[in-house]
């Protein structure tokens, strides 16, 4: 009879991954049955943690230069980090619950081929200059500042082996975090972390419908070439997300600890980036903190729930706040009477422009260099009683007026200008104003300002509402509409200008 080989005879197999404790009556516990079930433990949550959050700064690790004392006379600075969280590649926690002052001495030294660089051994003699790196380094170089997972034990035990032989133990290991620094190129402290969700064209029955025998009652198909049309898909089509998720495996290689002394145990391979900074000397020829140069480039985050959410809603966004003629908005108070609109159009300040009251408040700042006339577009739509065609005739904008009180570069708001030579002859012509009613639109391109993020401005309009704006998504068109009454044939050549106090 052949021996069942799924049986029990197999139950012995070694288990790469999921061995944990089983436990009976009468089962004696060792030392080994306890590192089983922590092992077990802190794996499960490190597998989620790489698969389900990634890796990067969660929270905090806020950077701040601390005066250092130590050094007789003009001391250096001191490296304070604050307290944070974050995951790192192997879905360890590095968790720091409060400010921690460091000096160079304290941080792993890598060179700039990333290869530690371990101590020399301590002496009662004068420290080595060039450790760790040569002296010239500190020239306008920079530094890359990590986090790294590290275990270190205490709490040490006297105990006594067979032998009658006394021997040290430690009783407990406290999870805690090193700090390392290593050359890199200033140009590359801000370094952009990019995609690494990449989907290529992917055709498949999770993306389209079943193909029929007959095209006329495929949706999908074109009935005139039988080609098949692509079909509208969930964001990335889900094909595309399958296939992504298929070969991905986040698990990364080598996430060992290295011991650097008798009670440290550090991964040196998998830190986490926090800031570029620079290096000095101080007076006594030490190596000490000069300039933090980007705290927040070299950094990788960890995109939480609530944040995704919100990014989503677009909270991150610079929408526009409010418009001055939000009471004509969509005529929802109905047409706007003449002598009203032609007011709004201001009078001549001298440069040959007219300071209008068509102003436009934003939520966030956006920057003045694309606060430019070419963003605004004013278009009248005028009443063509011959055939009944709308002429369209565009407004001369010829300016943008912002306050950059208090934040040089910046404005919250934006006024339009025309030109005053259009507005003095226009808005006196009944030719367009008097044939009947007029529609007036005024159009402001979010995707042209930049606000003081770098985004473009969420611009899109709410149904009815005249302000606030914004669907979630940078940039897009707002546009505003209102009708005008017909303007009434003055019976005086003179009051033609009264309409603007000209």
């Amino acid at each position: 009879m052949n021996a069942n080989k799924t049986g029990d005879c197999c139950s012995d197999q070694h288990c790469d991954s999921g061995r944990r404790n089983r436990f009976y009556p009468n089962k004696r516990t060792t030392p080994d049955t306890w590192q089983v079930e922590q092992d077990y433990q802190r794996q499960r949550r490190q597998l989620l943690n790489r698969a389900i959050h990634g890796w990067g700064v969660v929270y905090g690790y806020a950077l701040g230069a601390i005066d250092d004392d130590r050094c007789s006379g003009d001391g250096g600075k001191r490296i304070g980090i604050g307290p944070g969280l974050a995951l790192d590649p192997c879905g360890r926690e590095l968790f720091v619950p409060e400010q921690v002052p460091l000096s160079i001495a304290d941080l792993l030294a890598f060179d700039k081929d990333d290869k530690y660089i371990e101590p020399p051994e301590k002496s009662c003699g004068q420290r080595d200059p060039n450790y760790p790196w040569p002296a010239e380094d500190s020239k306008g170089k920079c530094f890359l500042l990590s986090v790294h997972y590290a275990e270190r034990v205490i709490a040490p035990v006297a105990i006594r082996d067979p032998c009658h032989c006394d021997a040290r133990e430690w009783d407990q290991v406290c999870e805690t975090v090193r700090y390392s620094l290593r050359p890199i190129d200033c140009d590359k402290c801000c370094r952009k972390w990019g995609c690494e969700f990449n989907c290529d064209c992917s055709a498949g029955p999770c993306c389209t419908e079943t193909v029929k025998t007959d095209p006329r009652q495929d949706p999908t198909r074109d009935p005139n070439t039988n080609v098949a049309q692509p079909k509208p898909a969930e964001r990335g089509g889900c094909r595309c997300l399958c296939e992504h998720l298929t070969g991905l495996d986040p698990t990364p290689e080598c996430c060992t600890l290295t011991a650097i002394d008798d009670v440290w145990r550090v991964d040196l391979r998998h830190g986490v980036p926090l800031a570029c900074l620079k290096l000095g000397r101080d007076r006594c020829n030490d190596w000490t903190l000069d300039t933090l140069v980007d705290l927040c480039g070299p950094r990788r985050l960890v995109k939480r729930n609530d944040l995704l959410f919100d990014l989503i809603r677009g909270c991150d966004l610079t929408r526009i706040k409010s418009i001055s003629w939000a009471k004509w908005h969509r005529n929802v108070n109905g047409p706007v009477d003449f002598d009203s609109f032609a007011k709004a159009f201001g009078s001549d300040n001298g440069k040959g422009a007219n300071s209008t009251d068509f102003v436009v408040e934003f939520s966030q700042l956006v920057a003045v260099s694309t606060i430019n006339p070419d963003a605004f577009t004013m278009t009248l739509i005028a009443r063509d009683d011959e055939d009944g065609w709308g002429r369209t005739l565009r407004v001369p904008i010829v300016h943008i007026e912002v306050d950059e009180t208090g934040h040089p570069g910046f404005s919250y708001t934006a006024r339009i200008l025309v030109n005053a030579h259009w507005a003095k002859g226009a808005l006196d012509n009944i030719s367009v104003f008097g044939s009947g009613v007029t529609r007036f639109e005024i159009q402001v391109r979010g995707d042209y300002l930049l606000d003081c993020n770098g985004q473009t401005v969420d611009a899109n309009a709410r149904g009815l509402m005249a302000a606030p704006t914004g669907n979630g998504t940078p940039g897009d068109t707002y546009l505003s509409t209102f009708l005008i009454d017909r303007r009434e044939s003055p019976k005086d050549s003179s009051t033609l200008s009264s309409y603007r106090g000209m």
